[in-house]
């Protein structure tokens, strides 16, 4: 008989046949045709808002309710989120028919611009068929840069760089980067790519000016981006910042969800971000669009970070990453994200009448929240013991406020509750760790920073629930915001209705909290001077601080702290030669003279002194009076006072630091 070599399976047939007893042996061969393997496509790769979604699906199943499924980029279909825009098979939000190929139409979806993601799903379910494809949304609007500015992650001389900077402009397609000027060894791609290898010589900050171009008949927008090139061996970053955040369900709550958590990310200049509410495959996206590191971790606690993450690691239902900020001098900070038990929420019972500190503490400790802060911490232990030479922060949503908030004097803010010892932030602070929001804004009553709710107001409680929480010498917060994009609508208390905020800005219903860090230089000698500024001045570590081999009065040491070069000319650090004419006394401050001290003093006759400005108590130097900043090396400014007291000629002027 005929047979078909591909797919034949051969048979044995074995009878008996007890009349006679003769045994028959056949041989049977089938041909089994190949089933094709479930597909789906585009009609084309992008579509302009409002147009119609072709997609073509082949090979399914053929159930009725096998179903076709738009999801924000980064969403993994399990029921939460629900999908953008959905239909059967069959075309219809009603399931019938047994198709296994064909078209669906999505006419209208109200996407917004940008990437998405269409599933081609199982018989009601979520069981994914085939690998999702890609849908693009483009914009009839030029993209424009979201921010004026900004500096990414830093260069070092000699090692290939390269930083996505295409997340900083609005979404849409067709976009095209390109480089105005800049220094010669960066090149821009046109998808949006930073890349080459600086030399030695390239060494210091370099000014680059990008520009995007795209939409229809569109201007071109341009946007100036610093990139800090240090040498090898001499790495120092300075200040870091961190924020918490939760995502509200992987942001699908708001329409463009994806695109305008992208955005508030890009605004805030956070290096560091623990997300709450989130996802593996969400985090993973938001890492991608913005050419950033994610942890290892699963579940809805992530870190997504603008510096490589060396290590994922878990403290319990806390997630952990230890991230690389510098490599040579080496410098790690420990980053651990938390999302405490929801339930019995403690201030619902400050509301009842006739609360106690007492009974809100009962209603607080139903919840699983003491005890799973508990086991963070037991394994954190090892970590924050050694702190003081890899520095942990933690951020979180912990469902709970701080007893650093709920004091007597701030109870006409909490129902007449307080104060109220909450076992959470209780426990952290007698862990070592601090509250980097209250070491920067110590009084609740003027500075509560209110983190929930974002929308939910009415008689929904407001508390700070968000933390960012540190330990360590090495960090220190010198700014520590409460932090959002526009919230245009708000709706009453937590568990009604949210769809009138689908257009808000902002994705999430909480505020989320941003603070930055001044991040101590590393000194492995320990000799008090960083190895960074020896390399750079000395070639070596293990330099006397207090040398002075310029002989102009100034050991190493005080060079470092003044920003002046120990080896060059003797030269002074202040200089009042204009203050007469101007009133501005002109003089240079440096990231390693944060927390020594450093104070722009003023006397009459030299018998006593005033201080006019500290730089601890500016480090980011925003007091209004400071005139001319300049950043003449990275974490090095030249600067002037405006002291109108100067301008008759008989005053004195110094710059002092602790221990001079």
């Amino acid at each position: 008989r005929p047979r078909t070599m591909d797919d034949m399976l051969t048979a044995r047939l074995l009878s008996a046949c007890f009349r006679g007893l003769v045994t028959c042996s056949v041989a049977l061969g089938f041909s089994v045709a190949a089933l094709a393997a479930p597909s789906i496509s585009l009609n084309k790769e992008s579509h302009a808002p409002g147009e119609t979604i072709v997609v073509s699906f082949s090979g399914g199943p053929g159930n009725a309710s096998d179903w076709i499924g738009i999801y924000t980029d980064g969403i993994t279909p399990n029921g939460n989120p629900q999908s953008l825009a959905w239909y059967y098979t069959n075309g219809t939000k009603t399931a019938s028919g047994n198709l296994t190929q064909g078209t669906v139409n999505f006419p209208n979806t109200g996407l917004g611009p940008g990437t998405y993601k269409v599933f081609f799903l199982a018989n009601d379910g979520y069981a994914q068929l085939t690998a999702p494809i890609p849908l693009v949304i483009t914009s009839l609007v030029p993209p424009v840069w979201r921010v004026e500015s900004f500096r990414p992650r830093h260069a070092v001389t000699g090692t290939a760089y390269s930083v996505k900077i295409s997340a900083w402009a609005t979404p849409g397609t067709p976009r095209t980067f390109s480089k105005v000027d800049g220094p010669a060894w960066l090149d821009v791609s046109a998808d949006g790519m930073l890349s080459g290898t600086p030399a030695e010589s390239d060494a210091g900050l370099h000014e680059v000016h990008l520009r995007v171009t795209g939409g229809s008949g569109g201007q071109p927008s341009d946007v100036t981006v610093q990139i800090d090139v240090k040498k090898s061996g001499q790495e120092d970053i300075g200040s870091l910042r961190v924020m918490s955040y939760n995502v509200w369900k992987e942001w699908s709550q708001v329409s463009n969800g994806f695109q305008k958590g992208i955005e508030s990310i890009v605004k805030s200049g956070a290096d560091v971000v623990g997300l709450q509410e989130s996802s593996q495959s969400l985090a993973q996206s938001m890492a991608d669009e913005l050419g950033w590191y994610r942890s290892t971790a699963t579940g809805s606690s992530q870190i997504i970070s603008r510096y490589p993450i060396q290590e994922s690691f878990s403290a319990g239902l806390g997630v952990g990453a230890r991230v690389r900020l510098t490599t040579d001098p080496q410098c790690d900070v420990n980053v651990v994200n938390c999302h405490l038990d929801y339930l019995y929420y403690g201030p619902y019972a400050a509301q009842v009448g006739g609360a106690t500190p007492q009974s809100v503490l009962t209603e607080e400790l139903r919840s699983q929240r003491d005890s799973q802060m508990a086991t963070v911490l037991q394994n954190l232990n090892t970590r924050l013991a050694a702190a003081d030479n890899i520095p942990v922060v933690m951020t979180g949503d912990f469902n709970c406020p701080s007893h650093l908030d709920w004091t007597a004097a701030a109870a006409s803010a909490h129902s007449g509750v307080g104060p109220v010892a909450w076992p959470v932030t209780t426990r952290i602070i007698a862990a070592g760790m601090k509250d980097s929001f209250r070491e920067i804004h110590p009084d609740p009553v003027a500075v509560p920073g209110i983190t929930w709710s974002s929308i939910h107001k009415g008689s929904e409680p407001q508390d700070r629930i968000d933390f960012v929480y540190f330990k360590g010498q090495s960090v220190k917060p010198v700014a520590s915001e409460v932090y959002a994009t526009p919230v245009e609508v708000t709706v009453g208390p937590w568990g009604g209705d949210v769809t009138p905020v689908a257009g808000n800005t902002w994705p999430s219903d909480h505020l989320a909290v941003l603070t930055t860090f001044t991040v101590a230089a590393v000194d492995a000698d320990a000799n008090g001077l960083s190895d960074a500024w020896e390399r750079r001045f000395f070639g070596s570590t293990g330099v006397d601080p207090l040398a002075d081999p310029n002989h102009d009065g100034l050991n190493n040491f005080a060079s470092m702290v003044l920003a002046v070069d120990p080896n060059g000319s003797p030269s002074v650090a202040l200089d009042t030669a204009t203050a007469s004419a101007t009133g501005v006394v002109s003089f240079k401050v440096s990231a390693h003279g944060r927390g020594r001290g450093v104070a722009l003093q003023r006397s009459d006759r030299l018998d006593s002194w005033e201080t006019l400005w500290r730089h601890d108590a500016d480090p980011l130097l925003l007091d209004p009076n400071l005139r001319n900043i300049v950043e003449e090396q990275p974490g090095q400014w030249s600067l002037g006072y405006q002291d109108d007291a100067a301008e008759d000629g008989s005053r004195f002027y110094r710059l002092h630091y602790i221990g001079q």
